[in-house]
């Protein structure tokens, strides 16, 4: 499982900047973080099942030439049921080349032949608790939140959020906190058929 301070590079000359010390002071909720003009998102799944181990929104910005500013925010706890260090792993990059970023996601295959695995990216919102504002030092109820997740649909399984806690639309509707999961909890299914047939063809065929 690659670790997230041992990300391979594969040498791309374009790397995607840090945000400014000025664009994060303050940032005290997600909802901060949105109004400075990031998008906070997480691809621990990727990163984990897929066994991702290079940068991926280097590359994202190497074959783009998108001016990406993005940075990784480790909590000291969980944001996703996954044993993993990614599991903790906040990452932000500027509002303007999300929507770039999340169809370049979209487009790629993640593939290991030793395994004959499959992955295609889907994008899915989740509610949870502002992590934000559990580490407050006020005394206070936690925010409730959305954030955007990278999971998979693979040959095998796919991974989804457990229902009744995927994104809620009116997020400043009063619910009691209990109600608000403080993880992002998925679950594993049986794969789409469309994706086990891409996936059969690719394998015979030594595609990819």
């Amino acid at each position: 499982m690659p670790n997230p301070d041992k990300l391979r590079t594969t040498g791309e000359p374009d790397k995607a900047e840090a945000p400014t010390s000025s664009e994060i002071r303050g940032i005290r909720t997600l909802v901060d973080l949105k109004n400075a003009g990031y998008r906070p998102f997480s691809m621990a799944p990727i990163y984990e099942h897929a066994k991702v181990d290079f940068d991926i929104v280097a590359r994202f910005t190497s074959e783009s030439g998108e001016k990406v500013r993005s940075m990784l925010i480790n909590f000291p706890f969980p944001l996703i049921n996954i044993k993993s260090p990614w599991a903790h792993i906040l990452q932000i990059i500027n509002e303007e080349v999300w929507e770039a970023f999340r169809l370049f996601m979209m487009g790629v295959i993640f593939t290991n032949r030793k395994e004959e695995e499959y992955w295609r990216v889907v994008p899915a919102l989740a509610t949870l608790q502002d992590p934000f504002s559990r580490m407050s030092d006020v005394d206070r109820v936690p925010d409730r939140c959305t954030l955007d997740v990278l999971l998979l649909s693979g040959n095998k399984r796919i991974l989804g959020i457990v229902p009744g806690e995927a994104f809620v639309e009116d997020t400043k509707a009063p619910v009691e906190i209990s109600k608000i999961p403080a993880t992002i909890n998925l679950q594993w299914g049986n794969p789409d058929p469309r994706i086990v047939a891409e996936a059969k063809a690719v394998f015979e065929t030594g595609g990819l």
